[in-house]
C-alpha cells in the first residue's frame, strides 16, 4: 500500500491484515484505524490508490 499521512509525508507498507475497524502492516508493530485511514483518503492532494489483494481465508501464510 503507497499511502500519505495527514502531515504529508509519503509512506508504503506491505498489509498484514485488515477488517473494518483496522489496517495492520508488516513492517511495524502500529496500526491504522478506520478513521484515520477515511481522514487520510478524503483529505486533498493524498494519495487516493490502494492495491488489494484477495488470498482465500483457508491459505497461510501470506
Amino acid at each position: 500500500m503507497f499511502y500519505d499521512t495527514l502531515d504529508g509525508a509519503g509512506n508504503q507498507s506491505l498489509i498484514y491484515s485488515i477488517d473494518e475497524q483496522e489496517i495492520s502492516f508488516c513492517d511495524h508493530f502500529e496500526v491504522m484505524s478506520k478513521a484515520v485511514f477515511e481522514q487520510q483518503y478524503q483529505a486533498d492532494e493524498i494519495c487516493q490508490q490502494a492495491i488489494v489483494v484477495e488470498q482465500p481465508l483457508n491459505f497461510y501464510p501470506i
